[in-house]
């Protein structure tokens, strides 16, 4: 291109900065300015020391509605404890007495919810928890409620956070019931508008994971069918030993006596006299648990065929610890001997582990000897 003198070169100047001006104007049109502009729009009203808006997560690429709930049979969230596996639709249970299921026992559980949640619009968020007791909510790993412990029926409110529509964020929520009511629910408010509970649509769950949890899944399988142990009482302190019949046979027995100055039947003294308790016991969790016996007098303990207690000798209300590994659902022969030399007299056998709070062995884990049930599968 040829620029020329005079009035040519200025009708030439003045065409380019024409065209020039028109691709300032153009920029706008497709949408750069716009797009920044939005982008800006969305972060710069929440400024803060932290800012409120979370990355989002990829989903899955198959997923559909729900939540996976893990239930765990003590207060503590590890796998040895778990007992249930199923899909839920959103978190909104009221167990009340109760627990989640018959697999459960009531007042010491807790439960893990995991999946991812959507928002239907986006915008400020704030969470809301209802519970009896302890929880904890994370969404894309960033924790936003943490009240772990005793919780009376109370609202527990998360810290608003920016979240948008159409992606789905990782979600985990974690719940812990202590002694009497059991209550979780889960609600939110998005800014300007009224709390609501979380709806099941709002959550999502791999399909491959709702395809295998759609029917609850039990793991660490117990029984909790015995009726007790075989319990046999003798005269003398080393009557166990002597070779005799026993006195006294009761079946179905709970190692938890304390009989002060009397004794276990009309027909053994209250001093010098001895007893044996044989039968099974059945492991609750696979983990190290303590056998602990509270003594007075002596007391020898075999489990699993091992002599793995051996006090023979005058005790005075004395504990001793025996740590023992189990397996959740498994038999172990188990026998106890006990002599009362003079004085006060008592036995009692108790256990606990890392999330078993310490309790006298419950009966529906003891089982008297003669062909023992067949551990679940």
């Amino acid at each position: 291109m040829v620029i020329g003198t005079g009035r040519n070169f200025k009708s030439t100047f003045w065409l380019i900065l024409l065209l020039l001006s028109a691709v300032v104007m153009l920029v706008p049109v497709l949408g750069v300015d716009n797009a920044v502009a939005a982008e800006i729009e969305d972060t710069e009203e929440y400024v803060g020391e932290e800012p409120y808006e979370v990355e989002c997560c990829p989903p899955p690429v198959q997923r559909v509605h729900g939540l996976v709930g893990e239930y765990f049979d003590t207060l503590k969230l590890k796998e040895c404890y778990k007992r249930l596996i199923r899909i839920d639709e959103n978190v909104e249970f009221n167990w009340q007495l109760g627990s989640p299921d018959e697999v459960i026992e009531p007042d010491t559980f807790a439960v893990q919810w995991t999946g991812f949640i959507e928002v239907p619009r986006s915008g400020l968020y704030t969470f809301y928890t209802y519970s009896d007791d302890g929880v904890r909510l994370m969404i894309n790993n960033r924790k936003i409620i943490d009240r772990w412990g005793l919780v009376n029926l109370e609202f527990t409110r998360s810290e608003p956070m920016w979240l948008r529509a159409g992606f789905k964020y990782k979600f985990c929520m974690q719940y812990q019931e202590d002694p009497i009511n059991s209550t979780i629910f889960l609600f939110w408010q998005k800014e300007g508008e009224s709390m609501r509970l979380v709806p099941p649509e709002a959550f999502w769950v791999a399909k491959a994971d709702y395809d295998r949890y759609i029917e609850p899944v039990y793991v660490n399988r117990v029984m909790k069918e015995g009726r007790g142990l075989r319990g046999e009482y003798f005269i003398g302190k080393d009557g166990v030993n002597s070779g005799d019949e026993p006195i006294v046979i009761v079946e179905g027995q709970q190692i938890n006596f304390e009989w002060g100055d009397s004794s276990p039947d009309p027909r053994i003294p209250n001093d010098d006299f001895s007893a044996r308790w044989i039968g099974y016991l059945e492991g609750k969790f696979s983990e190290t648990v303590t056998l602990q016996v509270l003594t007075d007098d002596g007391v020898r303990i075999w489990f699993d065929d091992h002599l793995v207690l051996d006090k023979w000798i005058p005790n005075s209300n004395t504990l001793y610890d025996v740590p023992v590994d189990v397996e959740a659902g498994r038999l172990y022969k188990i026998r106890v001997e006990y002599n009362e030399l003079s004085g006060g007299a008592t036995c009692v056998l108790y256990w606990y582990s890392d999330g078993q709070e310490k309790e006298v062995i419950p009966v529906q884990f003891l089982y008297i000897p003669r062909t023992p049930p067949v551990s679940p599968v």
